[in-house]
């Protein structure tokens, strides 16, 4: 028997969890909890904390049991995953891609009525029973700029940083995206970028974030690990403000965090969650978590204005509407899609040739006429007096 995919089946399946268990797993610290339902949570170091505490967050209020495994190492997972089926729990939750060799596991018996959900990172393969789960960091960097370039403009600031970890293709295009936002709102502000070599190493993250208060930085995004808040404690000091690196942390007071941008795994677990005992989750299938669409994504201003609020909304309705736009353009018949933009370099190219063409042969009728080398029009002897 395979694992259910029609949303009858998985509600079903959702309203029997109050007599299941759950069961997480996380590579860094193990914990366990002695409720009662059911999804499994494997998680690297950076996200462990998140992704276990998001699964009891959405679970234990429900009475579900969530079983977190830590400390599994890549070598391990399948029999991890394996064991976790052996519970009989009903999600197997795999909190990073580098846990992706248990994978091969949902295609088990042991783990035939078991859904999984498993983050989108690498080349990892869509098979029938994962939900394979992913966002863009591209739509979060550049939402994150825009609000600080609101803040920016309300007081009359020209100056942000943004502090990356490791100088990867990754962070790369995270700092260009949020630099973007910045100057959709501010077009003449100048956008610092520095990488610190370390995710992790505070002392690193408040020496490049001390670079940045000396040349002037008024804003910080620390985007960072477990450095995030030596940085932004740094940042406090000076009255500058801050943004969060993925997690709500807006009642924080040590440190003080003036935005929040919110993407971090136990944000997409809990969601999935929701969608799971509401009967929606489909698996064998990528859900791509969009801003403005699904809860998660976003970003909120800790301490706004209710004009700052008003306009961080409409941000959010314009990227719903452009996924909107985007979605029925992919859905459109192939005949209305090509009209429904301008036409690229290869439809000019196929075009221009036969335009081209047309259009002398037009001209060279026309000279061929004058000269009368070309038999003009017979008249109809009826029309004649």
């Amino acid at each position: 028997m395979r694992a259910p995919t029609h949303p009858a089946a998985i509600r079903h399946r959702a309203r029997a969890l109050q007599h299941r268990q759950v069961s997480p797993t996380s590579t860094e610290t193990a914990r366990s909890s002695s409720a009662s339902s059911a999804p499994a949570t494997s998680t690297t170091a950076a996200t462990s904390r998140s992704f276990v505490d998001g699964a009891k967050r959405f679970g234990e209020p429900k009475d579900w049991k969530v079983i977190a495994r830590g400390n599994v190492s890549t070598a391990d997972a399948l029999s991890a995953a394996r064991a976790l089926c052996a519970q009989k729990v009903d999600m197997v939750a795999l909190g990073a891609g580098s846990l992706s060799d248990a994978i091969p596991a949902s295609e088990e018996p042991a783990c035939e009525k078991t859904v999984w959900y498993v983050p989108a990172q690498g080349n990892i393969a869509q098979t029938p029973r994962i939900l394979l789960s992913e966002d863009s960091v591209n739509q979060n960097l550049l939402a994150a700029g825009h609000a600080a370039g609101m803040l920016m403009k309300d007081k009359n600031l020209d100056t942000a940083g943004f502090v990356g970890g490791l100088d990867v293709e990754f962070e790369q295009r995270a700092s260009v995206a949020f630099k973007a936002g910045v100057r959709s709102v501010l077009p003449d502000a100048k956008v610092l970028i520095s990488f610190a070599g370390d995710q992790n190493d505070s002392a690193k993250a408040k020496e490049a974030t001390q670079a940045q208060l000396r040349q002037g930085a008024k804003v910080i995004y620390p985007y960072l690990g477990g450095s995030t808040d030596a940085a932004a404690r740094l940042a406090n000091e000076t009255g500058v403000l801050t943004l969060t690196p993925g997690t709500d942390r807006c009642a924080s007071t040590d440190p003080k965090f003036d935005i929040s941008v919110i993407f971090d795994p136990g944000s997409y677990l809990t969601a999935a969650l929701q969608q799971f005992a509401d009967g929606k989750m489909e698996v064998g299938t990528k859900k791509t978590w969009m801003m403005g669409v699904d809860e998660v994504p976003t970003v909120k201003f800790c301490n706004g204005t209710d004009e700052q609020n008003k306009q961080l909304r409409a941000v959010h309705v314009r990227h719903r509407l452009r996924q909107d736009r985007r979605r029925r353009r992919s859905q459109a018949p192939w005949f209305l899609r090509s009209r429904s933009r301008a036409p690229g370099p290869q439809q000019r190219s196929r075009r221009q040739p036969f335009a081209a063409w047309n259009q002398q042969g037009v001209r060279q009728g026309r000279r061929q006429r004058q000269r009368g080398s070309v038999d003009q029009p017979r008249t109809d002897p009826r029309s004649a007096g």
